[in-house]
């Protein structure tokens, strides 16, 4: 009996799974066997269908990367605002103090004047010429008129003292009224940026709201032609989707860790490189130091000898000749000065290792994570400061201020506000931001720990834990101290 070949056999299992199976009543064992055409084209549907899910599970990833842009635009408008907010609340409260110093100085200039006034009113009444005709006509009035002319110059005095005073409150309370107003421009200035930056933020946001609800149906469909395409329901359809993507996830955040413990690798490599470096060279300017030292006090000691050489000579040569002549006395040779020793040069002080970042108080710490995940299942809304919803940097104020700790409202001024530091120094409490640059800061997390982080994400999700790396890794790190 000849054997059916592999085309064949591929051919039936590619039938028997695409199509219905036949009642047993039905089936009929002279139906002809497949023809070449048949097999090709079960084999084509076999393919495409494989094609098929491939294409579709790469829609879904593409779906997933359109969300995360998506939220990255409305963070960074929301960023904006947030930023514009806080900036504006710094100056009303600075026009506040402004108003309240001119209000204070301008009641002092009153009161002083008022002083002044009274002054003048009462050295009037008590003129000298009234105190003068009073002493000539009195039996002592020579001396009671100068002791009411010191009296008099006394009162001078204390109004010159005063009119000084009062001019100097004046012009403080001018230039205090100059400072007020210049705060209420300033604040009129910014309140004009928010409400700009909250339109455009608010714009922005109802897009990304738009754009999130199309990409959600467009994932709920891809999964439905997922499921037909595999041939099983949706929710196991859901299933195997969410195991690859998680799968794919882990692969992701794992190379990232990698190539972060690589680049914290080389990063201490290279410190330790430098330590060793400087050593050397500040150990071989000593020996340097040293050598050129002793080198000085050796020419000093040969210089000494060599002088008097000279003196022995030069007295021989005055004692030869045929006649005698009366000798004429050998001058005492000047003694060669002493070069003094070239000083050592003060070597210059090792600069010291920039000193570990200092840890947050433990107790403050606790606090702040545990009001933070208090709001976990709170969903994201934007310029959201609780207490049922939150954005990013409206949960880590907060969350902050649970600690006893005050931080800025928008995440790029929080990151100027704290202590840097690297990724590798990052201790449950610190701050994890996202940007392209410290001013360009779009996000903040808090780091809880064992590479996770806690955030309100973006719209569309609810305050969580993730991963670090759960989509990009961050590109800043800071601690609140």
């Amino acid at each position: 009996m000849k054997r059916p070949s592999r085309a064949a056999l591929a051919a039936a299992a590619a039938l028997a799974v695409l199509l219905p199976a036949a009642p047993p009543a039905l089936a009929d064992s002279n139906d002809p066997p497949p023809s070449q055409q048949d097999v090709s084209q079960a084999q084509q549907r076999v393919v495409g269908k494989q094609r098929d899910v491939a294409a579709i599970q790469a829609d879904l990833a593409q779906a997933n990367d359109d969300l995360n842009r998506t939220g990255v635009a409305a963070e960074i408008a929301a960023e904006r605002y947030n930023a514009a907010s806080w900036k504006l609340g710094q100056a009303k409260s600075d026009l506040a103090a402004a108003r309240a110093a001119e209000r204070s100085a301008t009641k002092k200039a009153t009161d002083q004047r008022d002083d002044m006034a009274r002054m003048l009113t009462q050295s009037y009444r008590s003129s000298a010429t009234l105190d003068r005709m009073q002493a000539l006509t009195s039996g002592d009035g020579a001396e009671k008129l100068m002791d009411r002319y010191g009296a008099v110059s006394g009162a001078g005095a204390s109004m010159d003292h005063t009119y000084d005073q009062y001019v100097a409150t004046r012009q403080a309370a001018a230039k205090a009224r100059v400072t007020a107003a210049d705060a209420k421009r300033e604040a009129e200035q910014l309140t004009e940026m928010a409400r700009s930056t909250r339109d455009a933020a608010q714009q922005v946001v109802a897009k990304a709201q738009a754009r999130n609800d199309a990409i959600a149906a467009r994932q709920s469909q891809l999964m439905d032609e997922l499921a037909q395409a595999q041939g099983v329901s949706r929710q196991l359809a859901e299933q195997r989707q969410a195991a690859l993507e998680a799968k794919a996830q882990a692969a992701h955040e794992a190379e990232l860790q990698r190539q972060a413990d690589e680049q914290a690798a080389q990063e201490k490599a290279a410190a330790e490189k430098a330590a060793q470096e400087k050593a050397a060279q500040e150990k071989a300017d000593r020996e340097k130091t040293q050598g050129s030292t002793g080198g000085e006090a050796g020419r000093s000691d040969g210089s000494d000898g060599d002088g008097s050489d000279e003196g022995t000579s030069s007295g021989d040569d005055a004692g030869q000749g045929e006649t005698s002549p009366t000798p004429t006395p050998t001058p005492t040779p000047t003694p060669t000065p002493t070069p003094k020793p070239t000083p050592k040069p003060t070597p210059k002080p090792t600069p010291k290792p920039k000193p570990a970042p200092k840890p947050s108080s433990g107790r403050s710490v606790n606090a702040m994570i545990a009001f933070a995940k208090a709001q976990i299942g709170d969903p994201y809304r934007w310029a959201a400061t609780g207490p049922s919803s939150w954005d990013c940097s409206g949960l880590t104020m907060k969350a902050w201020a649970a600690g006893g700790k005050s931080i800025p409202r928008n995440s790029a001024a929080q990151y100027a506000a704290i202590e840097h530091i690297s990724r590798s120094e990052l201790e449950p409490g610190d701050l994890v931001f996202w940007g392209s640059s410290p001013g360009g800061i779009h996000h903040v997390a808090i780091y809880i720990g064992d590479n996770e982080i806690l955030h309100a994400p973006r719209t569309g999700r609810d305050v969580e834990i993730d991963s670090i790396d759960y989509w990009i890794p961050p590109n800043y790190f800071g601690r609140v101290s």
